[in-house]
Parts: C-alpha cells; structure tokens; sequence
C-alpha cells in the first residue's frame, strides 16, 4: 500500500489528490509504502511505479531520468580508509540532477489531474528540472528565481520555462509563486511538495537492489542538504525497508553561487533534518566552496566523474566524518561541465597545484588580508569585518571552519588571547607562508 502521511498530526491520504501540504494541518506529506519495490524491465522512476504513491497516476511523463550508476571508487576510498566507497552518480539524469526523478513524478501528477501550469519557487536546479519537464507534458512553467543565482543557471530557465522572475531571495520566490497560484489556479511547487519527494525515494530503491544487505545496514550515506527533500526521501525509503543507516548532511558554510543551493539558513525540513540526523546517530557536516572545488577535480582525476560543487561537497565532507563506517554511499548531483565559472575554477586550481601551491581563493583569501591587516584578530571581528566592508554573506560558524582549514595549513597562528564581551578568545596573526601567498 501507497500513502502520504502527515509528519504533524499522522494524517494519511491513501488517494490521488493535487495536494501540496496536509489538509488537515498543514503539515508535510511523505510517501511511504509497504511494498517492496521491485523494478519492472526498462529504465527510468517509472520502472519502480508499484512501489510509488504517484504510480497510482495513469500517466507517465519521463525523459529516461533514475538508473544512474552506483560505483566504487577505490582510489578515493583508500585515501580516506573506507573499504566501499560507493557513489551514487546522480549527475547523469537529464538536467544532471537527482531533482528530474521528482520532476517526473510530480509532472506526470500534474498531467493526471489536468493541471495546466506550475507556480515554482525554486532554488536554482528546481525551476530549470520541472520547466523541462513540463515541456515534455504541454504544461506552462512560471519559475521565480533569486537574484543570486549562477547566470548560466538563470539563462537555462529562461531558455526552458514560459517566464522567470528574478527574486531578492528564496522567501521572496515563495510569496510570489503563492500569489501568482492564487490569481491563476496554477499548481503551487515548492521544494516540500510530496511529489517531488516521491520521485527522489527510487534512488534507495537502486541502492538497495545494488547493494547486499549486510554493506547497506549501518552504513553512512552522505546527502547534500539544503532544504531537506533528498535526506527526507532517503530516510523515508530506507525506513519502509527496515534498513538503519546512519546519515551525513552537507551543508555550505558560505552562500555563494555554486554552493547556494546546499546553503539554506532557515530549511523548509529543518525540524525534521534535526530528528533523522539525530536519530540515526549521524552529522551535519559545513563545507566551503573552495574544499567543493578541489573535491570535484579530486572525482574527475582519480576517478573520472565531471560533477558539480554541490555534489562534490559529499566528497568533501569524507575526511571531515566523527567516525567512518565499512560501506559509505556518497550521494553526487550536479554537473559541473557546461558552466564556465567551474570551468575556469578548476584550472586555476589545476594551475595551483601544478606550481606546488595550495589554492587559496575567494572566502579564504579575504580572511587572510582580514588578518594580515588587522591581526592580531579574532574570528567575530573576522565575521563582523567581511560582512560590513567586504559584503561578505557567511556564517560565523563558516568563519570558524576557514580559520581551522586555514591553521591547520600554516597559513595562520594563534598569537595570543585576549578578554572580550566577558570571553578569552583566541586572537590569530598570518605565518610568513601566508605572506608569500598574499604577493601572488
């Protein structure tokens, strides 16, 4: 049996109905079943429909997005120490996202029920994923996009859906899309939607057909997270199968353009992200977007995979782990290879390391000059200082991260204490190798 279930109140919607939150309060709606799935000859989400609240639908949309390819990378997994290391190749769907599974899935709802356009409030991948598949079905797109999204991201949407607007931020995107919903009766998408969600579960289906049993139990599965809907699919699944794994988030430590989609401060499943994390006995792992970087030119080196910075930041959260396990899935979105901006990121870093450099760009940079100038400082006045004369959007706990990366490289030092706001507080300095980087 098939349902969505309320996370609130326990509510449960055993029919196929146009809904996007709980009816009866509000909350989220998860897919889960008590079929186990079997896949069906062929490809795509479509093979796993029995096992699918959304295969109740009589329609199929699909582009041949899901059975992407779960492979070991040993090269990488003996420099982390890990006897299988797997990844789980989601850059091979069509928009090179694990998203176009739940496009499929909630598209071909949309066709079910005769809806003809979508409102979507979408965080970069989202907007230009559904746009392409309702291409597919004849259905219109209405994508509201925040303003600091990467520009060839922008330029996709508005070469796939009906109309774009540019947002100030995320919340701004909802209360449009909500408004626009209202006036047109277009069908509402946000990343909670219980379609979505639903199409995101048949990557657990593939790993578990991929995978015995005795490596999946109590493994650790890396998932990139921004607003939650991957880790909550995954857990969903897993947990319908009765297999306990334990669960890794990455989250970004800085918002930048090609990390934004991992950066969320307030996700819309943040309480829930809190509870299967917990639960599972996992982690929340930050990763900045210079660490995203080396790691994808790590992939592509050692192991010959082109995928982006935010599917790169599972890789990049291996070495940061409390605890490792035998068998550690690490779940790879995005690709990495139209976009110039990584493109030309990736050689700088190629050029650096051919010189025998380490790559200190962006955010790192500017906390050394931070320090150079300042020092001796502290990481609040670092946080405070690139905030007000940088505009620099990132976390204090960000800053914290790069000043650990940033020691541990001999770049800085702690050059004494000091008593502020009723606290010691370390005060750092840059070491003579920081000095020779800076000239560059």
């Amino acid at each position: 049996m098939n349902i969505l279930k309320c996370v609130r109140c326990g509510e449960e919607i055993h029919d196929l109905k146009p809904v996007v939150s709980c009816p009866k309060c509000g909350g989220f709606l998860i897919p889960h079943t008590t079929e186990k799935p079997r896949k069906k000859p062929g490809m795509g989400v479509w093979i796993w429909k029995e096992a699918l609240f959304s295969g109740l639908s009589r329609n199929t949309v699909s582009l041949g997005e899901g059975s992407t390819p779960l492979l070991k990378a040993k090269k990488i997994g003996r420099k982390f120490k890990v006897n299988n290391l797997m990844l789980k190749v989601e850059s091979r769907n069509p928009t090179g996202t694990f998203i176009d599974r739940g496009s499929a899935t909630l598209v071909s709802i949309a066709k079910y029920f005769g809806i003809g356009s979508l409102a979507v409030a979408a965080v970069d991948d989202l907007g230009i994923s559904l746009a392409l598949y309702a291409r597919r079905a004849d259905l219109r797109t209405k994508v509201y996009m925040p303003l600091s999204t990467l520009a060839s991201k922008v330029a996709k949407a508005l070469l796939i859906a009906d109309n774009v607007v540019l947002t100030k931020d995320f919340r701004e995107s909802v209360t449009k899309a909500e408004k626009f919903s209202e006036q047109t009766g277009s069908y509402i998408v946000m990343p909670s939607n219980p379609y979505l969600l639903d199409g995101y579960r048949t990557i657990a289906y593939e790993i578990v057909t991929a995978l015995p049993k005795e490596k999946l139990v109590n493994s650790t599965v890396l998932v990139p997270v921004g607003n939650g809907g991957l880790l909550t699919a995954l857990w969903s699944a897993f947990s319908d199968l009765g297999i306990r794994v334990r669960y890794v988030g990455i989250t970004g430590c800085e918002e930048t353009p090609l990390i934004k989609d991992i950066y969320v401060s307030s996700p819309i499943f943040k309480d829930l992200i809190i509870k299967i994390i917990t639960e599972s006995g996992g982690e929340i792992i930050p990763v900045c977007e210079d660490e995203s970087i080396s790691s994808m030119h790590e992939l592509l080196t050692r192991e010959g995979l082109f995928v982006g910075a935010v599917g790169a930041s599972s890789l990049a959260a291996l070495g940061k782990l409390s605890k490792n396990s035998d068998t550690v899935i690490a779940i790879l979105s995005g690709d990495g290879q139209p976009d110039s901006v990584v493109i030309s990121k990736l050689l700088e870093l190629r050029k650096t390391k051919a010189l025998g450099l380490t790559s200190l760009k962006e955010t790192k940079s500017r906390i050394l000059e931070v320090i150079a100038l300042k020092g001796p400082i502290h990481p609040y006045a670092i946080w405070k200082t690139l905030k007000q004369e940088y505009s620099q959007n990132i976390t204090l706990r960000g800053i914290y991260q790069h000043v650990k990366d940033l020691q541990e490289a001999g770049y800085i030092y702690v050059s004494g204490k000091a008593l502020i706001g009723g606290k010691e507080r370390k005060l750092y300095s840059i070491t003579p190798k920081a000095i020779d980087i800076l000239r560059l």
